[in-house]
């Protein structure tokens, strides 16, 4: 049986105005957090789905409301990894490292990804403060 497509627009329509939206003022202002809980249960709902591209979309606009929001910045490049966008990938998981350098999901999958693009010389090894 084939995938029951997941269109959000449909179920949504109200958010993606608010969250359309290119001021920044206005993403911040006029999503409460439970309507980002929506937008991010949808994301993963069509990341599930296989809609890869749909579901970064809704990443990204999630990322412009809450752009410190390491959880869907960890998703996020999981997600650009998964479709072999290896390099935009380790430029999240690196922008993960920054905000929290103990992220050790984000540092073994940076790893795993700069040894598969074949650029893993010159990995500076994690450090103890890293795993306490």
């Amino acid at each position: 049986m084939p995938k029951k497509e997941f269109k959000i627009e449909k179920h949504f329509s109200r958010l993606i105005t608010n969250v359309a939206s290119n001021e920044p003022s206005k993403l911040e202002t006029n999503v409460t957090p439970s309507k980002l809980s929506e937008i991010i249960k949808s994301a993963v709902k069509l990341e599930k789905l296989g809609q890869n591209e749909e579901a970064l979309s809704w990443y990204n606009k999630v990322l412009k409301i809450d752009p410190k929001n390491v959880s869907i910045m960890y998703k996020k490049a999981l997600m650009l990894a998964k479709i072999g966008m290896y390099e935009q990938a380790i430029f999240w998981f690196d922008q993960i490292i920054e905000i929290d350098p103990t992220h050790t999901s984000s540092l073994i999958s940076r790893k795993i990804l700069l040894d598969k693009i074949g650029k893993h010389y010159g990995i500076v090894p994690l450090t103890q403060k890293q795993f306490l």
